[in-house]
Protein backbone atom coordinates (compact mmCIF):
# COMPACT_ATOMS: atom_id res chain seq x y z
CA UNK A 1 0.00 0.00 0.00
CA UNK A 2 2.50 2.51 0.92
CA UNK A 3 4.22 1.35 -2.48
CA UNK A 4 1.18 2.27 -4.37
CA UNK A 5 0.54 5.65 -2.28
CA UNK A 6 4.70 6.82 -3.56
CA UNK A 7 4.12 5.87 -6.91
CA UNK A 8 0.61 7.82 -7.03
CA UNK A 9 2.59 11.13 -5.53
CA UNK A 10 5.24 10.63 -7.56
CA UNK A 11 2.69 10.57 -11.16
CA UNK A 12 1.22 13.60 -9.17
CA UNK A 13 4.39 15.26 -9.28
CA UNK A 14 5.58 14.41 -12.68
CA UNK A 15 1.84 15.80 -13.84
CA UNK A 16 2.47 18.93 -11.79
CA UNK A 17 5.76 19.47 -13.57
CA UNK A 18 4.61 18.70 -17.28
CA UNK A 19 1.94 21.51 -16.86
CA UNK A 20 4.52 24.05 -15.33
CA UNK A 21 6.77 23.32 -18.74
CA UNK A 22 3.28 23.28 -20.93
CA UNK A 23 2.17 26.53 -19.93
CA UNK A 24 5.73 28.06 -19.34
CA UNK A 25 5.20 28.95 -15.52
CA UNK A 26 8.04 29.74 -14.08
CA UNK A 27 9.12 28.32 -10.92
CA UNK A 28 11.70 30.05 -9.04
CA UNK A 29 14.07 28.70 -5.87
CA UNK A 30 15.00 30.61 -3.28
CA UNK A 31 12.69 33.90 -3.91
CA UNK A 32 9.76 35.32 -2.06
CA UNK A 33 6.62 38.01 -1.84
CA UNK A 34 7.63 40.35 0.23
CA UNK A 35 5.17 43.22 -0.56
CA UNK A 36 1.93 43.14 -1.90
CA UNK A 37 0.67 46.69 -3.39
CA UNK A 38 -2.72 48.40 -3.91
CA UNK A 39 -5.24 50.25 -1.86
CA UNK A 40 -8.33 48.44 -2.63
CA UNK A 41 -7.18 45.53 -4.20
CA UNK A 42 -4.00 44.13 -5.17
CA UNK A 43 -2.15 45.49 -8.00
CA UNK A 44 1.07 44.23 -7.98
CA UNK A 45 3.91 42.41 -5.91
CA UNK A 46 7.55 42.71 -4.69
CA UNK A 47 9.73 39.44 -5.36
CA UNK A 48 12.73 39.24 -3.61
CA UNK A 49 15.66 36.95 -3.61
CA UNK A 50 15.98 35.80 0.27
CA UNK A 51 19.07 33.89 2.36
CA UNK A 52 19.19 30.61 3.55
CA UNK A 53 17.51 31.90 6.94
CA UNK A 54 14.18 34.12 4.55
CA UNK A 55 16.10 37.17 5.22
CA UNK A 56 15.48 39.84 1.93
CA UNK A 57 18.39 40.36 -0.46
CA UNK A 58 18.58 44.04 -0.64
CA UNK A 59 18.62 44.98 -4.54
CA UNK A 60 17.47 41.63 -5.89
CA UNK A 61 13.47 43.79 -5.50
CA UNK A 62 11.27 43.90 -8.65
CA UNK A 63 7.65 44.52 -8.89
CA UNK A 64 4.89 42.24 -10.87
CA UNK A 65 1.79 43.56 -12.07
CA UNK A 66 -1.35 40.99 -11.10
CA UNK A 67 -4.63 41.00 -9.65
CA UNK A 68 -4.18 37.96 -7.06
CA UNK A 69 -1.98 36.38 -4.90
CA UNK A 70 -1.48 32.74 -3.44
CA UNK A 71 0.85 32.76 -0.92
CA UNK A 72 1.73 30.38 2.09
CA UNK A 73 4.36 29.77 4.13
CA UNK A 74 5.05 26.17 5.65
CA UNK A 75 2.68 24.21 8.44
CA UNK A 76 1.69 24.95 12.09
CA UNK A 77 -0.06 21.48 13.59
CA UNK A 78 -3.46 22.38 15.66
CA UNK A 79 -2.66 21.47 19.22
CA UNK A 80 -5.61 22.55 21.47
CA UNK A 81 -6.56 19.27 21.68
CA UNK A 82 -2.60 17.88 23.30
CA UNK A 83 -2.41 20.83 25.20
CA UNK A 84 -5.56 20.30 26.37
CA UNK A 85 -4.49 16.61 27.85
CA UNK A 86 -1.53 18.59 29.56
CA UNK A 87 1.19 17.40 27.08
CA UNK A 88 4.53 19.07 26.68
CA UNK A 89 5.11 20.89 23.40
CA UNK A 90 8.82 21.28 22.25
CA UNK A 91 10.31 24.86 21.01
CA UNK A 92 9.50 23.94 17.76
CA UNK A 93 5.44 23.92 18.53
CA UNK A 94 4.80 20.14 18.47
CA UNK A 95 3.81 17.48 20.55
CA UNK A 96 6.76 15.64 22.56
CA UNK A 97 6.84 12.08 21.93
CA UNK A 98 9.28 9.27 22.91
CA UNK A 99 10.32 6.36 20.44
CA UNK A 100 6.59 4.50 21.74
CA UNK A 101 4.87 7.91 20.29
CA UNK A 102 3.86 8.58 23.98
CA UNK A 103 3.54 11.92 25.27
CA UNK A 104 4.37 13.79 28.81
CA UNK A 105 0.97 13.10 30.21
CA UNK A 106 0.54 8.80 31.14
CA UNK A 107 -1.92 7.15 29.34
CA UNK A 108 -1.99 9.84 26.14
CA UNK A 109 0.27 8.64 22.33
CA UNK A 110 0.15 11.34 19.88
CA UNK A 111 1.06 10.48 15.87
CA UNK A 112 0.89 12.37 12.86
CA UNK A 113 1.55 15.96 12.02
CA UNK A 114 1.02 17.05 15.54
CA UNK A 115 4.17 15.32 16.75
CA UNK A 116 6.07 16.96 13.69
CA UNK A 117 5.56 17.35 9.90
CA UNK A 118 6.60 13.83 7.62
CA UNK A 119 3.76 13.26 5.88
CA UNK A 120 0.95 10.62 5.37
CA UNK A 121 2.95 7.24 5.55
CA UNK A 122 4.83 8.88 8.56
CA UNK A 123 1.51 9.39 10.56
CA UNK A 124 0.14 6.41 9.42
CA UNK A 125 3.53 4.28 10.63
CA UNK A 126 3.17 6.70 14.51
CA UNK A 127 -0.35 5.95 14.12
CA UNK A 128 0.08 2.25 13.42
CA UNK A 129 3.00 2.26 16.96
CA UNK A 130 1.12 4.42 19.19
CA UNK A 131 -1.94 2.06 18.75
CA UNK A 132 -0.01 -1.25 19.44
CA UNK A 133 2.50 0.35 22.26
CA UNK A 134 -1.32 1.80 23.91
CA UNK A 135 -3.41 -1.57 23.68
CA UNK A 136 -0.09 -3.09 25.40
CA UNK A 137 1.99 -4.10 22.59
CA UNK A 138 6.09 -3.65 23.53
CA UNK A 139 8.23 -2.17 20.20
CA UNK A 140 10.34 -5.35 19.51
CA UNK A 141 7.44 -7.41 18.76
CA UNK A 142 7.57 -8.95 15.16
CA UNK A 143 4.67 -7.22 13.99
CA UNK A 144 6.28 -3.54 14.63
CA UNK A 145 8.81 -4.18 11.90
CA UNK A 146 7.15 -2.58 9.61
CA UNK A 147 5.95 0.33 10.82
CA UNK A 148 8.99 1.36 12.68
CA UNK A 149 11.16 1.31 9.56
CA UNK A 150 8.26 3.05 7.93
CA UNK A 151 8.97 5.83 10.50
CA UNK A 152 12.45 5.74 10.38
CA UNK A 153 12.69 6.15 6.84
CA UNK A 154 9.90 9.07 6.38
CA UNK A 155 11.69 10.67 9.32
CA UNK A 156 14.76 10.71 7.46
CA UNK A 157 13.04 11.93 4.17
CA UNK A 158 11.64 14.64 6.20
CA UNK A 159 14.48 15.94 7.65
CA UNK A 160 16.42 16.48 4.28
CA UNK A 161 13.54 18.22 2.80
CA UNK A 162 12.40 20.44 5.85
CA UNK A 163 10.03 22.07 3.31
CA UNK A 164 7.52 22.84 6.48
CA UNK A 165 9.97 25.19 8.05
CA UNK A 166 9.92 28.92 8.55
CA UNK A 167 12.75 30.74 9.23
CA UNK A 168 13.16 33.11 11.24
CA UNK A 169 14.55 35.84 8.64
CA UNK A 170 11.08 36.68 7.70
CA UNK A 171 10.14 39.25 10.40
CA UNK A 172 12.47 41.29 8.10
CA UNK A 173 9.24 41.40 5.62
CA UNK A 174 7.02 43.54 7.73
CA UNK A 175 6.05 47.41 7.81
CA UNK A 176 4.98 48.90 11.04
CA UNK A 177 1.47 48.92 9.71
CA UNK A 178 1.68 44.84 8.51
CA UNK A 179 -1.48 43.25 10.04
CA UNK A 180 -0.14 40.33 12.13
CA UNK A 181 -3.66 39.37 14.26
CA UNK A 182 -6.35 39.45 11.31
CA UNK A 183 -9.23 38.78 13.96
CA UNK A 184 -8.35 42.21 15.87
CA UNK A 185 -6.33 43.94 13.21
CA UNK A 186 -3.23 43.95 15.45
CA UNK A 187 -0.24 45.15 13.92
CA UNK A 188 3.26 45.00 14.10
CA UNK A 189 3.93 48.38 15.47
CA UNK A 190 1.21 47.66 18.11
CA UNK A 191 2.59 44.80 19.36
CA UNK A 192 6.17 45.19 18.91
CA UNK A 193 5.27 48.60 20.96
CA UNK A 194 3.61 46.71 24.67
CA UNK A 195 7.22 44.01 23.91
CA UNK A 196 9.52 44.16 26.46
CA UNK A 197 11.19 46.99 25.07
CA UNK A 198 7.93 48.95 25.10
CA UNK A 199 5.52 50.00 27.51
CA UNK A 200 6.70 48.86 30.76
CA UNK A 201 3.25 50.16 32.80
CA UNK A 202 1.37 46.81 31.64
CA UNK A 203 2.50 43.53 32.35
CA UNK A 204 3.20 42.01 29.10
CA UNK A 205 5.40 39.34 30.73
CA UNK A 206 1.86 36.37 30.76
CA UNK A 207 -0.32 35.63 27.94
CA UNK A 208 -3.22 37.05 29.65
CA UNK A 209 -1.41 40.40 29.98
CA UNK A 210 0.20 40.48 26.26
CA UNK A 211 -3.27 39.44 24.95
CA UNK A 212 -5.22 42.43 26.99
CA UNK A 213 -2.47 44.95 26.23
CA UNK A 214 -2.06 44.34 22.44
CA UNK A 215 -5.77 42.45 21.56
CA UNK A 216 -3.53 39.89 19.40
CA UNK A 217 -5.02 36.56 20.32
CA UNK A 218 -8.12 37.76 21.51
CA UNK A 219 -10.32 37.23 18.38
CA UNK A 220 -12.45 34.65 17.27
CA UNK A 221 -9.62 32.18 16.42
CA UNK A 222 -8.22 32.46 19.67
CA UNK A 223 -4.48 33.44 18.44
CA UNK A 224 -4.28 29.92 17.11
CA UNK A 225 -3.70 31.46 13.88
CA UNK A 226 -1.44 34.46 14.85
CA UNK A 227 0.16 33.48 17.62
CA UNK A 228 3.49 31.71 16.89
CA UNK A 229 3.93 35.16 14.39
CA UNK A 230 3.07 37.15 17.41
CA UNK A 231 5.81 35.25 19.58
CA UNK A 232 8.15 35.66 16.72
CA UNK A 233 7.90 39.38 16.57
CA UNK A 234 8.90 39.35 20.48
CA UNK A 235 11.47 36.60 20.11
CA UNK A 236 10.05 34.68 23.12
CA UNK A 237 7.33 32.28 24.12
CA UNK A 238 3.84 33.77 25.50
CA UNK A 239 1.51 30.65 24.59
CA UNK A 240 -0.90 32.98 23.00
CA UNK A 241 -3.00 29.74 21.30
CA UNK A 242 -3.07 27.22 24.59
CA UNK A 243 -6.81 28.33 25.25
CA UNK A 244 -8.14 25.69 26.95
CA UNK A 245 -10.70 24.88 24.17
CA UNK A 246 -10.82 22.34 20.88
CA UNK A 247 -13.24 24.92 18.94
CA UNK A 248 -14.57 28.39 19.63
CA UNK A 249 -18.22 28.44 19.46
CA UNK A 250 -20.26 31.76 19.99
CA UNK A 251 -23.06 32.02 22.39
CA UNK A 252 -25.91 32.88 19.98
CA UNK A 253 -25.13 29.27 18.66
CA UNK A 254 -25.59 27.73 21.85
CA UNK A 255 -28.76 29.82 22.70
CA UNK A 256 -30.17 28.55 19.16
CA UNK A 257 -29.59 24.66 20.29
CA UNK A 258 -32.88 22.83 21.11
CA UNK A 259 -33.03 21.83 24.72
CA UNK A 260 -33.12 17.92 24.62
CA UNK A 261 -36.27 16.48 26.67
CA UNK A 262 -35.98 15.08 30.31
CA UNK A 263 -35.11 10.99 29.80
Amino acid sequence: MAARRRRRQGERTGEYLASLARHRTPYRFGQAVTRIHGDRAVEAVTVQRIDRDWRPIQGTERTVECDAVALGHGFTPRLEAAIQAGCAISAARFVTVDERQATSTDGVFAAGEVTGIAGADAALAEGAVAGFVAAGGALDDERMRGPLRARRRMHAFAERLATHEIRPGWTAWLDDDTIVCRCESVTRARIEAFSERGVAAVDTSSSRGFRLATRAGLGACQGRTCGRSVEDLVGRPLGLDRRPVLSSLRIGELAACETSPPM
